[in-house]
């Protein structure tokens, strides 16, 4: 006795016995058991049972529990390897279902590539519907990643399923795209700023680089290479804030906290994000401007103040409130780094006071300048002022000060003599 599963542009024929799989690139004839172990199990990794990825019209009952045990496994499967690839970034990203299908299909495009293509030629996404309906987690075991040539495999013209070629256009982050084909900066910038990219390093110690072209300019920031540098952060923040250090936890972080804190201060928005071979790069809007680490106006570092304050009144905190990550501009404050950002507590409210003091220590600023950001911080802050002073004089905080303890007095007197009431003179 035999079963089929008729489908869009296929027909499978299953069997009882053992013999060997014949497929002429419109009838499958196979032995039951085997199609039955391929597609549960991956017996074969999928080189039988793959074909059922694409529509299918009608089949026997059996087989037809057997077509959805199958698309649950591979779309569980796809969905798992995808959330590894992507670490935390897959908490902040938004995938279509049929993307799972996909996936799965280019590792058999040898086998049924006429299959899926003019599938997908013809119906588009609706030969993908079945993947809406799985759950993602309703499957147990690994993907197999074995493909046995049982026919020969003919050259694969992508050009009418462009979906097949490029599967990461159903996915992507809420205000770009997501993408894990290796590329390097000037292929991820092209896209916004055109051909003829340049792209320049901010400097040594950042992971920003600046990539120019004809219609503008667009911020690369390379996460991956940025790790090493979050080392001595990390020690440091130990006993406060414990600094984040892996590159697509940090993507991901800066992803959500991008859009957050935007209801309290310009930050830039992400374009595109790109994960591959452990490497990690966003391209991002450029805010033009001047850092405030760079400018001696008062000024401009109390509005810094006042943009801080503000994200802290949302229960924000940057984790990471480097005086160079406050962008002046002629639109206001921008915050061009968010990637240690997280919910506030008073004592990682005063670590951002502490950082924005100890770095404009180490970079050889007057000390009134980060007074300033403080008074500035003040007018709009919602933290009681008892509070903030009794968690900045907290002996822990002063680990940053581990390199340079000569400046502990001053930044203690400067964080006293500005947060403490004035005596009054009545």
């Amino acid at each position: 006795m035999e079963e089929v599963v008729e489908g869009y542009n296929f027909r499978v024929i299953a069997r009882g016995g053992v013999f060997k799989p014949s497929f002429d690139g419109f009838n499958l004839i196979v032995p039951r058991r085997l199609l039955e172990l391929d597609a549960v199990y991956g017996l074969l990794g999928d080189s039988i049972a793959g074909i059922l990825l694409a529509p299918v019209v009608k089949a026997s009952p059996r087989l037809s529990r057997l077509v959805d045990a199958y698309r649950s496994r591979v779309v569980a499967e796809e969905s798992r390897w995808l959330k590894g690839v992507l670490g935390p970034i897959a908490r902040v990203s938004i995938v279509r279902p049929e993307v799972y299908p996909l996936l799965r299909m280019r590792k058999l495009l040898d086998l049924y590539c006429d299959i899926y293509v003019e599938a997908l030629e013809n119906l588009g996404l609706e030969a993908l519907s079945y993947a809406r309906r799985t759950s993602v987690w309703g499957a147990t075991g690994s993907p197999v990643r074995v493909q046995l040539r049982l026919w020969g495999g003919r050259g694969c013209d992508l050009s009418e399923a462009p979906l097949l070629e490029n599967p990461w256009a159903l996915v992507r982050i809420p205000e770009g795209t997501l993408s894990l084909d290796g590329l390097g900066y000037e292929e991820l910038a092209s896209p916004y700023v055109g051909d003829g990219v340049e792209c320049s390093r901010v400097s040594l110690i950042h992971s920003i680089i600046l990539c120019r072209g004809p219609r503008g300019v667009v911020a690369v920031k390379d996460y991956t290479a940025s790790s090493l540098k979050w080392i001595p952060a990390f020690l440091a923040s130990a006993p406060t804030s414990r600094f984040q250090r892996d590159p697509r936890s940090r993507a991901a972080t800066e992803l959500m906290y991008s859009r957050i804190l935007r209801r309290a201060v310009r930050t830039p928005r992400m374009l595109s994000l790109n994960v591959s071979g452990g490497r990690v790069v966003a391209v991002k809007e450029y805010i033009a401007g001047r850092p405030v680490l760079d400018i001696r106006d008062p000024r401009a570092w109390r509005e810094a103040g006042r943009a801080l304050a503000r994200v802290h009144n949302l229960g924000y905190v940057l984790g990471d409130a480097n005086p160079s990550n406050f962008m002046i501009s002629r639109d206001g404050v921008a915050i061009v780094d968010l990637e240690q950002a997280r919910r506030a507590t008073p004592r990682r409210i005063a670590w951002d006071i502490v950082t924005v003091i100890a770095y404009s220590h180490l970079m050889g600023v007057a000390v009134s300048l980060p007074e300033e950001m403080l008074k500035g911080y003040l007018e709009e802050a919602s933290i009681p002022r008892d509070v903030l002073l009794r968690e900045l004089l907290r002996p822990e905080l002063l680990t940053p000060y581990i390199i340079m303890p000569i400046k502990v007095p001053e930044a203690i007197k400067a964080v006293t003599s500005t947060i403490s009431p004035q005596p009054s003179t009545s």
